[in-house]
């Protein structure tokens, strides 16, 4: 009963970010890092729980219309798909965290590999363009997990809400210049991998609610970028500090609820970029520098499931 009274309220963040973010259109990222803040999270702790929620709750939204059939999958097609399974099975006998790895990366490649599929062809962005996304993306959040402890933690939440004014104002002029961008469109969406290992913050899924001069191919892609940097940030955490945070699935579980129940966010497309989220997410900044959090840390949480083990 101690545990589920430790885990039901990441649980009901979890659904109540993705409402609000149904209906204000600010990414669950901007919600959910704040929030746990309010909670104590050190800058550590913040991390690892938002590169954890970002890659399942990215798997659960990009899922939505896109349906992984074992006898269409693109590497292992048909009864080959058990192959991985075993695999990954007879791995983690002997390091369960790398089985885990393995198995994640599998349905990674086969997302990736599916929501290119779906692409219509006269519109695909070329493999390269892909791959060079996602490697920005990955390298810049390993690089910004790598300076989480180089951060005062006291003064950390003043890097979090300055992440999200960033990628705001980034949005806002996106959308007002409306051809700006061109050549490194898909290239400046990977570094803000940057802001998701340094603070917990990325905003890929506003790519939806921005009306641009013209159509890039990548756009469709750049998720599955947001994807791949969570998953290889998750698995570089545990490298670093040894735990995975399981509150973070109970928030992704919630998640997972809410979008079932509300959907995904909606936009305003009738401007440059919505006001409504831009408001929202200024809002969020400002509350979080108003009650300036204090980092006292999950310790009680940790101790919990360290005894479960």
């Amino acid at each position: 009963m101690e545990v589920l009274s430790v885990l039901v309220p990441f649980f009901l963040l979890g659904v109540v970010a993705t409402i609000l973010s149904k209906f204000t259109g600010i990414t669950l990222s901007m919600f959910l890092a704040p929030a746990i803040l309010y909670f104590g999270a050190t800058p550590e702790e913040t991390v690892i729980f938002m590169l954890t929620f970002t890659l399942y709750t990215a798997f659960t939204m990009q899922t939505q219309d896109v349906r992984l059939d074992v006898k269409h999958f693109t590497f292992f097609k048909g009864w080959w798909a058990i192959l991985p399974v075993v695999v990954t099975l007879g791995i983690a006998f002997w390091l369960p965290i790398l089985g885990i790895g393995l198995f994640i990366f599998y349905f990674v490649m086969e997302l990736l590999a599916a929501m290119y599929q779906r692409i219509d062809k006269a519109h695909r962005p070329s493999p390269k363009a892909v791959g060079w996304t996602s490697f920005l993306a990955s390298v810049t959040c390993l690089v910004g997990l790598s300076l989480v402890r180089f951060i005062p933690a006291h003064f950390y939440f003043l890097g979090v809400g300055l992440a999200i004014l960033i990628l705001t104002a980034f949005a806002y002029y996106a959308g007002k210049h409306r051809s700006a961008f061109r050549a490194s469109w898909g290239y400046l969406w990977g570094l803000t991998g940057f802001l998701l290992g340094l603070f917990g913050i990325e905003g890929s899924d506003w790519v939806r609610g921005l009306i641009r001069s013209y159509r890039s191919p990548i756009d469709a892609m750049i998720p599955v970028a947001v994807i791949m940097a969570s998953f290889l940030g998750t698995m570089y955490s545990f490298a670093l500090y040894g735990n995975f945070s399981v509150p973070a699935f109970a928030a992704a579980i919630g998640a997972a609820i809410g979008i079932r129940f509300v959907g995904l966010p909606s936009y305003d497309k009738s401007g440059p970029f919505s006001i409504l989220t831009i408001g929202f997410a200024i809002l969020a900044v400002f509350l979080l520098y108003l009650v300036s959090p204090v980092p006292t840390g999950f310790e009680h949480i940790n101790q919990l499931f360290n005894q479960q083990i």
